[in-house]
């Protein structure tokens, strides 16, 4: 407790240029004679504090003073600020520990960072489903997911939620599937309602290296226009990509087959050439039609 306090003192006369001794006492709830001694003991430990008489006196600490045991380079102290300003984007409450810090580092927030993790044209970003799932995770808590997967299939799952994901512009939840009684990822986009379970699990380590399992890879070869140029280098691996003489662009990838590939491929439009594989470029032909059909009835 007295290490706490005496902390508590050096938090508070790092955010304000003085306070008295009356002041921390009440605050503190301990006694004057108590203050004293602590700052005492704070001027033993090295910490440049020193009470001054008078109109305007009280208790301070020498101009410029960091507390340089915390033993972090400036960049170190400006990475942690940042992490802590982005943990406030995803619902947790940091504002108290933000102002601690900045103190104790002696830096301005600036608030340079801003985080929006909602697509362009969706809805604004809820924290509620992060929070829940952050939580589960920490408290070792199955949860139930209302979900849809890659090839539009929906299912409900029980999960035993071990980490949150974020790659690829998108966040996942990577589990422990009690259903199928595997290890899945699940894109936390596609996951319709989330319900704890208060069933706690043993903790569980999710293997290093793990494939998606429940969706089948292939690999596509794609030619795409010049006008797609933009949405090709955000989407595909730089080294994916060869650009041709006539400025449009070759991809060569693998990804998710299925229903999900036929809908990706169709956005966009007729800019996109199945080079590989032949039966691609028949489904996407016979999908085409179907398009035409219904806007010709």
């Amino acid at each position: 407790m007295k290490e706490s306090r005496l902390f508590q003192i050096l938090y508070y006369l790092m955010d304000h240029e003085s306070c008295t001794a009356e002041y921390l006492s009440r605050e503190l709830e301990v006694s004057l004679r108590t203050i004293y001694r602590d700052i005492d003991r704070l001027s033993e430990a090295g910490i440049p504090i020193y009470t001054t008489q008078g109109r305007g006196g009280g208790i301070k600490l020498m101009e410029g003073f960091t507390l340089k045991k915390a033993l972090l380079s400036g960049e170190e102290r400006e990475m942690i600020l940042s992490s802590l300003e982005s943990l406030q984007l995803v619902g947790r409450n940091s504002d108290a520990i933000l102002r601690k810090l900045s103190s104790l580092f002696q830096m301005q927030q600036d608030h340079w960072l801003e985080v929006e993790y909602s697509q362009w044209g969706g809805g604004a970003w809820d924290p509620r489903r992060f929070a829940l799932l952050k939580e589960a995770i920490l408290c070792l808590e199955e949860v139930d997911l209302e979900y849809y997967n890659a090839q539009g299939q929906h299912s409900n799952r029980r999960v035993r939620p071990l980490r949150l994901l974020f790659k690829s512009y998108a966040w996942y939840l990577k589990g422990f599937d009690c259903d199928k009684e595997a290890f899945r990822i699940f894109k936390l986009s596609r996951i319709v309602r989330i319900k704890s379970t208060g069933k706690s699990f043993e903790r569980m380590e999710y293997p290093a290296i793990m494939n998606r399992q429940d969706v089948e890879m292939m690999e596509v070869r794609l030619h795409f226009s010049p006008s797609l140029a933009f949405r090709v280098y955000d989407e595909f691996d730089p080294s994916a990509i060869h650009k041709e003489m006539d400025g449009s662009l070759v991809v060569a990838s693998t990804l998710p087959s299925g229903q999900w590939l036929e809908g990706y491929l169709l956005s966009f439009g007729a800019g996109v050439e199945v080079l590989s594989p032949q039966w691609l470029q028949q489904s996407l032909l016979a999908e085409a039609k179907k398009i035409v059909c219904m806007y010709n009835t």
